[in-house]
């Protein structure tokens, strides 16, 4: 029982850094400043490990976290490729992603073995188009 505690306890303070120093940097950088990305991913990180042990509150942080990394990702797709695969995996990982439609997908290391292409990730707000999650229009 104590160890579980314990690492709950490691795992909530490793998330207030995370989001700590995500608020600091934000106020130095900005909101949407690429430099936050690297922090977000491992907040990211974080939660996929979270996850195991409570999904429904990782969901909702994570769906929040997501929305903000594409939204920097977007302003240069090539560069910061690596959060479209990121956040992919880690909603494949979670379950949120479905895979309606079978076709190919550009995202070599995705997870959805080619057949995500129109999938959408329930209740978050991102679809997976043209191999690479997007926002969907709500």
């Amino acid at each position: 029982m104590w160890s579980w505690l314990l690492i709950s306890h490691i795992v909530e303070q490793a998330e207030q850094r995370l989001n700590n120093e995500l608020e600091l940097r934000a106020l130095t950088v900005g909101a949407h400043s690429p430099a936050l990305l690297k922090t977000m991913g491992l907040l990211l990180k974080l939660y996929q490990v979270w996850h195991a042990d409570i999904p429904a509150a990782t969901l909702v942080k994570s769906e929040r976290l997501i929305d903000r990394m594409m939204e920097i990702a977007d302003t240069d797709e090539t560069q910061f490729s690596w959060v479209y695969i990121n956040c992919g995996l880690f909603l494949r990982q979670t379950g949120k992603v479905t895979t309606p439609k079978p076709s190919f997908c550009m995202i070599e290391h995705c997870g959805c073995r080619g057949s995500a292409r129109g999938a959408t990730s329930s209740g978050s707000g991102i679809t997976h188009q043209s191999g690479r999650f997007v926002q969907r229009s709500r």
